[in-house]
């Protein structure tokens, strides 16, 4: 049985929020300029967010040190789950309020919790 470690959580909460971040900015900078929708902007962001959390999740917060591609296979499906209701709860929002930051918020946050319960207990 694995065991939460605080320092995971707080390594997890450091990458997650350089992830959102990338997330945010790419978010932003995408709707902004109108170059995509609301709904589609955040799609792109979330995958470029994603990117990024595989790589340092793997590394730095679980400390795998073996490359396995079921790793990358079950985080690309975690991901995928995590991308479906992120965009799902993101288009909720911002149908009933009408206000991207918020729709934002509530979308990362409803993918946070899944994707570290599905790396800490699944994938690593």
């Amino acid at each position: 049985m694995k065991i939460v470690n605080f320092f995971e959580i707080y390594r997890f909460i450091i990458v997650g929020i350089i992830a959102v971040t990338i997330d945010a900015l790419v978010y932003f900078l995408l709707t902004f300029f109108g170059v995509f929708s609301y709904e589609h902007s955040k799609r792109i962001s979330f995958i470029s967010g994603a990117i990024f959390a595989f790589f340092f999740n793997r590394k730095y917060v679980f400390q795998i040190k073996k490359k396995n591609i079921y790793q990358f296979l079950g985080f690309g499906l975690l991901y995928f789950i995590s991308f479906l209701l992120n965009g799902y709860s993101h288009d909720i929002v911002i149908y009933k309020l009408n206000i991207p930051a918020i729709a934002f918020l509530f979308a990362t946050a409803v993918s946070t919790i899944i994707n570290y319960l599905g790396q800490k207990f699944i994938i690593f």
